[in-house]
């Protein structure tokens, strides 16, 4: 009987564990001691990556797309700009992580974690 439940609690594991990581959303990265930079350029790739598979899915326009994408890149030259070594202030991370919650609001739907509340 244990053997049983045992592999029945185990199958059950392995399914839903694929199930819960395609039903995650990414969302953006919370402010780290050190390392934003890179934490702002992971969000600004998984949207453009997300922005790149809606585009050849047909869920968006090719003006769409290069809107989001344009927004994108101006967020990304933005942090590279206030960058110092690797650290970006709390006072220039919270308005880059507003424009790039923005941006994943248009593609999600509604942003799912909001900086405001930092404010």
């Amino acid at each position: 009987m244990r053997s049983t439940i045992l592999k029945a609690a185990l199958a059950a594991l392995i399914t839903s564990a694929p199930l819960t990581m395609a039903f995650a959303a990414p969302g953006p990265t919370r402010y780290v001691p050190s390392g934003q930079l890179n934490s702002i350029l992971t969000d600004v790739n998984n949207a453009d990556t997300r922005i790149s598979q809606e585009r050849s899915q047909r869920l968006m326009t090719p003006a769409e797309a290069h809107g989001l994408k344009a927004e994108l890149s101006s967020i990304r030259k933005d942090a590279i700009a206030v960058n110092r070594d690797g650290v970006i202030p709390m006072g220039e991370y919270r308005p880059l992580m507003g424009k790039i919650e923005k941006v994943n609001g248009q593609l999600f739907g509604e942003p799912y974690y909001r900086w405001d509340h930092l404010n």
